[in-house]
């Protein structure tokens, strides 16, 4: 729970015919990560099946399309039918997929996707006709005030120039008027949205003179397609009935598409079980398997614990003789070891907030535990109220069914925010229902702050610890004695907060601290110099001023925890605003104001709050001593699910 399991690297070496079978029970081990890494690349230079996984995810591809077309498949009968033979519907889960089968089942899927394909296309092509007759109905809405067929106004005629066009409303009356003159007739048979829709009638050898009046008045010809080129009435009539036909056929096609599909229900979930079984040897091919000839290796990470388990179930699984083997991390592997950490369920909340942050790296302590009990404690402090911490633990069992991470976190702050607040002797703001078992953040309210500054030094002394520890696991203990965030930086920093508690008249005498804080400077300017490249005056500089920085840091960072102090304040200062404003409106309006605003500092502020809690965590504690640098522990899976 504090660090991340003991890893293990983990080589298989096995008769090539055997790999399926291999990666197949891998997978259902739940237990090993894929790494083939760079050590056998000579002597194994082939990556494997490249054409496997190629045809595994082109049928994979084409199966997940047909779900889409068929989503009963998944839980559909697995029954074997003459044109399901391909898919293997007998073989067990647990039995590998080989080549031949596989590239059948691509080939039967590819034929599915093909009829799939070909009904969908031609629905598609019913439904664009369709929208295609919808959109020349509305057109031959703007013909309903014309009583005369559409196709004489589209024909040449000899002595007359017929046009059917559009011109702006505000150029309509102009445009009339001008064409008068030439002995041109503009009738208007529909308006609508700054458009008049009108036919024009003229003598026919005044056409580019007419022309040149229509262009500058704004004219648009309308353009009739063939099926609009008689009397409005026939041509509506004419459509709907095409319409009609229309959603027949696509009514019909889609009923006899749904039933044949139906069909391939069962068909569907056999492919599905069988590139479920696929998938571990297609993940392995060309990241943890290499062969040469007969011979295959596959390598990755495996759990120190869990070894022994997939030593036997290979046993169990492989037809051929194996060779396991099994050694830990080397120096130069262990910033690519995969991380795991096995959480409590009550834990589970919290490691989500922490892996927004980072994985810790392999042999790094995980921060968990000291995140999620320095995050309650100060979210306890900064919230403390009975009335609001119950509501808080009432939300999170609410959502524990729902929500399985989140309750736990919302009950512990909740529970907290209920201690603190007997401690202050607050219930819904209220601070007369009961008796405080310590006092009132506003009875002393620079107590309150020293307290803040005292609980951020030993939060910071405990950070400083575990980077100690961290750099002792990743760079040796020489530099957790002597880096300025190890225990040269924990005296440094004792020392100073010792000096000024002296000073006040509360600690050691100023001298015996200021000179262990004398004793790790020096240590910690001796190590930054010792790491250092470059002339002995810049590594004197930069050894200075990693120095100065790091007790510059340790002094900012322990004023910022006078926020837990202040929220606590903020908090009692919020509830007399709200029983301020309660008493000033009575009656029914003061338990309206009461009840409003306890709902109000209960979702904002407690959002407020868990914010400036989980920055303090992330920017004056994982800053200090978590690299989250590490890379998740994801072990092969069956279908993408993790069988154990």
């Amino acid at each position: 729970m504090l660090r991340p399991e003991r890893m293990q690297r983990v080589s298989l070496w096995l008769v090539r015919a055997d790999a399926p079978a291999a990666a197949l029970a891998l997978a259902e081990s739940g237990a090993f990560n894929t790494d083939a890494g760079d050590r056998f690349r000579i002597e194994l230079p082939d990556l494997g099946e490249h054409r496997y996984r190629e045809t595994f995810l082109e049928a994979r591809s084409r199966l997940d399309k047909l779900l889409e077309l068929v989503p009963d498949a998944e839980s559909a009968t697995i029954a074997a039918t003459p044109a399901a033979t391909a898919l293997n519907t007998a073989a067990a889960p647990d039995q590998p997929v080989p080549p031949g089968e596989l590239k059948a089942l691509a080939q039967r899927l590819a034929e599915l996707w093909a009829v799939a394909f070909a009904a969908d296309e031609a629905i598609h092509a019913l439904a664009a006709e369709s929208t295609r007759i919808d959109h020349q109905l509305d057109t031959l809405t703007s013909f309903a005030g014309l009583d005369m067929d559409l196709g004489r106004l589209s024909a040449e005629h000899r002595f007359l120039d017929v046009r059917l066009g559009t011109v702006p409303t505000a150029n309509a009356g102009r445009l009339r008027e001008a064409l008068s003159l030439t002995g041109a007739l503009l009738t208007t048979f529909a308006t609508g949205e700054g458009i008049e829709h009108c036919v024009l009638v003229g003598p026919g050898g005044r056409q580019q003179e007419i022309d040149s009046l229509l262009g500058t008045a704004g004219w648009r010809k309308v353009e009739l397609p063939a099926e609009l080129l008689t009397h409005p009435r026939t041509a509506r009539q004419q459509l709907e009935a095409k319409r009609a036909a229309l959603a027949a056929g696509i009514a019909t096609r889609q009923a006899a598409a749904g039933a044949e599909r139906a069909l391939w229900a069962g068909e569907l979930a056999a492919a599905q079980r069988r590139l479920a079984a696929a998938s571990p040897y297609a993940d392995t091919v060309g990241s943890a398997l290499r062969v040469r000839g007969g011979l295959a290796m596959i390598a990755g990470w495996v759990p120190r614990r869990e070894v022994e388990r997939v030593r036997q179930l290979l046993q169990a699984r492989l037809a051929n003789s194996f060779l396991l083997e099994a050694r830990e991390p080397e120096a130069a592997e262990r910033p690519t070891v995969p991380t795991l950490v096995r959480q409590p369920a009550l834990l589970k909340g919290f490691a989500a907030l922490v892996r927004t942050y980072g994985v810790p790296s392999y042999g790094e302590i995980d921060p968990t535990l000291f995140f999620a009990l320095s995050f309650v404690l100060m979210f306890g402090m900064m919230f403390g109220d009975v009335g609001h911490g119950a509501v808080i633990v009432a939300a999170g069992f609410a959502v524990r069914g729902r929500i399985k991470a989140t309750g736990p976190l919302l009950i512990a702050c909740g529970l907290a925010a209920v201690a603190f607040g007997l401690a202050y002797g607050s219930v819904f703001g209220g601070e007369h229902l009961v008796t405080p078992l310590w006092q009132s953040p506003l009875r002393d309210p620079l107590r309150l702050l020293v307290l803040a500054v005292v609980w951020g030094i030993a939060f910071l002394l405990v950070a400083s610890l575990l980077r100690a520890w961290n750099l002792g696991q990743q760079r040796g203990w020489r530099a957790a004695l002597g880096d300025r965030g190890g225990i040269a930086g924990i005296a440094l920093y004792l020392g100073l907060v010792g000096a000024v508690a002296g000073w006040l008249g509360h600690g050691p005498p100023p001298a015996l601290a200021l000179l262990v804080a004398a004793g790790g400077a020096l240590v910690a300017l001796a190590h930054a110099y010792s790491e250092q490249t470059g002339s002995r005056g810049e590594r004197v500089i930069v050894a200075l001023m990693e120095t100065a920085e790091a007790a510059i840091s340790y002094f900012a960072n322990t004023l910022s925890f006078m926020r837990v102090g202040a929220f606590s304040l903020n908090h009692v200062a919020l509830m007399l605003a709200v029983f301020a404003v309660a008493r000033q409106l009575g009656g029914a309006g003061e338990v309206l104001a009461l009840i409003a605003g306890n709902v109000a500092i209960i979702v904002l502020e407690g959002a407020i709050v868990a914010i400036q809690a989980l920055r303090l965590e992330y920017y004056e504690g994982f800053s200090r001593y978590f690299g989250a640098g590490g890379r998740p522990f994801l072990p092969l899976a069956v279908g993408g699910k993790v069988l154990r």
